[in-house]
């Protein structure tokens, strides 16, 4: 008898229980191949997984030995470049030396060749009885023109040297002419009153002094830079001088320029 046979002679409950067991059996052998398939997927996966993160490794170490290089690179090129940097700053600080030495030489040239006004007074008739005049001359000893700006003189009697900047600040004459070098400008102040006896013995005893007093505000026509010019002289008292020798002399103040 075969097993067909022996089958079909079994009772139901015992042929449903063969049937289970065969079914299960056919599922249980389904399910190794499913898992067996799927088993050889993963390992393939990972192999080729391992593969990727094999390739990904030895790119990322391709690229960090690339940056490294391109480091490197980067690190002369900035050495290059600090280099030129430092030739450049030491390029322009001579340039900058250079540009302030011409100038300063520039400069100089235009200091030299400047209008240079001096001053003099001359003084006559300080007798007694008489009119004294006094005469206040500015040369121009320069290499360039001068353009007067205000003039002042004046001439009186103090007991030391007047404060002449506050009492001419609103005494002054505007003045508008040109001193070419070696030129002069002169100014006369005649007096109109007459020295009296008493007054130069008064003098001579030095119970006070007397003065004159000029000053000039004038202009470089080629750079228009101001300039200033004062000149002052006194009288010298007899016993102070001999006789026949000159009777005015420097003040102690006022006598300058710039």
């Amino acid at each position: 008898m075969n097993w067909r046979e022996r089958f079909q002679i079994s009772s139901a409950h015992t042929q449903a229980n063969i049937v289970c067991t065969a079914l299960i059996m056919i599922a249980t052998f389904a399910y190794a191949v499913i898992a067996g398939l799927q088993l050889n997927e993963m390992r393939r996966t990972n192999r080729n997984t391992e593969a990727a993160l094999g390739n990904a490794a030895k790119s990322v170490q391709q690229a960090s030995e690339q940056f490294q290089v391109q480091l490197h690179h980067f690190d002369a090129s900035l050495g290059v470049t600090q280099l030129q940097l430092g030739k450049l700053d030491a390029s322009i600080g001579q340039a900058s030396r250079l540009a302030g030495a011409t100038e300063k030489a520039n400069a100089n040239v235009l200091a030299s060749d400047r209008p240079w006004i001096g001053g003099m007074i001359t003084v006559s008739g300080f007798t007694p009885s008489s009119k004294p005049s006094y005469i206040f001359s500015f040369p121009n000893s320069g290499r360039r023109p001068a353009l007067t700006e205000r003039v002042a003189v004046t001439a009186r009697s103090a007991e030391s040297v007047p404060d002449f900047d506050k009492d001419l600040s609103e005494n002054f004459a505007q003045s508008r002419a040109v001193i070419v070098p070696g030129g002069s400008f002169t100014s006369t102040r005649v007096s109109n009153i007459q020295v009296t006896q008493d007054e130069m013995n008064a003098l001579n005893n030095k119970l006070f002094h007397f003065y004159a007093f000029g000053s000039m505000t004038y202009r470089d026509v080629r750079t228009g830079e101001i300039h200033h010019t004062r000149v002052c002289s006194v009288y010298v008292p007899l016993v102070d001088a001999p006789e026949g020798a000159d009777r005015w002399i420097n003040c102690p103040a006022y006598n300058d320029a710039d």
